[in-house]
């Protein structure tokens, strides 16, 4: 107790510096995660981006595809039973096409709104 009451002042200087340093701290560590949650972004971005270019793509693909598919069918009157198998595979390449443009756009809204949250979240901070 003695040691407590003669050194009061020391005591008293050492709390408020490690009270000093754990706000320099926090302050450093919410940089970086400011700075981490910026690169995220970005990146994120790119890959919508990517996910867009992909998606516009496919769009064309599959307007190709059903081109093809309505040009097989003025053609089938002559070979019938040949064309309505390439139909056929042609129906199968534009549903896959659907789905990998429903996929995508699935995954580019899913990137959009975590995006728009990361933006606030840098925005609040």
């Amino acid at each position: 107790m003695e040691f407590i009451k003669k050194n009061w002042k020391i005591i008293l200087i050492a709390l408020l510096v490690i009270f000093s340093l754990n706000k320099c701290t926090v302050a450093c560590n919410r940089s970086n995660v400011i700075d981490k949650q910026a690169t995220e972004i970005v990146q994120k971005d790119s890959i919508i981006k990517s996910k867009s270019d992909s998606l516009n793509i496919l769009k064309i693909r599959w307007n190709d595809a059903q081109q093809s598919q309505s040009t097989y069918q003025g053609i089938a009157i002559g070979n019938q039973q040949s064309l309505l198998n390439e139909i056929e595979s042609l129906n199968n390449v534009v549903n896959a096409y659907k789905d990998q443009v429903n996929g995508l756009n699935s995954q580019n809204n899913k990137l959009i709104k975590e995006n728009n949250k990361l933006k606030e979240q840098i925005n609040n901070k």
